[in-house]
């Protein structure tokens, strides 16, 4: 099952990063959005990031995911940095595999991401590429 409203071109990064994430609303309220997620990557750039998860509810809100009123503010944990890179990201697709529990993997727009952040993901992929 697929939701798509944008598919990225992301890069492979060589090594799996992790992700803690949490569903942010101006309008809605649920008590799921003072819960803090976590995720993986290993397709990132500058511009997104493709995140897999077994745990975030994304099929309960996805009509709001779609419409943006739902965005997620994801912390991610670079292995060369202290503290994580903050961004506020968007749905741009989603899709769910049939294991048991379920995997799914969502594809995130960075809607907000410092400049400075945004190199560090840049030289960190470039990186990647080059290790084996």
């Amino acid at each position: 099952m697929s939701y798509e409203l944008q598919k990225l071109d992301l890069p492979k990064i060589n090594t799996g990063l992790m992700l803690r994430f949490k569903f942010l609303s101006k309008t809605l309220k649920d008590p799921a959005f003072e819960e803090v997620y976590e995720g993986s990557t290993n397709y990132m750039s500058g511009e997104g990031l493709l995140m897999t998860s077994q745990q975030a509810p994304f099929l309960k809100w996805i009509n709001q995911l779609i419409n943006q009123e739902i965005m997620l503010g994801i912390n991610i944990i670079l292995p060369s940095e202290e503290q994580p890179l903050k961004a506020l990201g968007k749905f741009a697709w989603l899709e769910i595999n049939e294991d048991n529990p379920p995997k799914m993997a969502v594809g995130l727009k960075f809607k907000q991401l410092a400049p400075a952040d945004k190199e560090k993901i840049f030289k960190f992929t470039i990186k990647s590429q080059f290790k084996a």
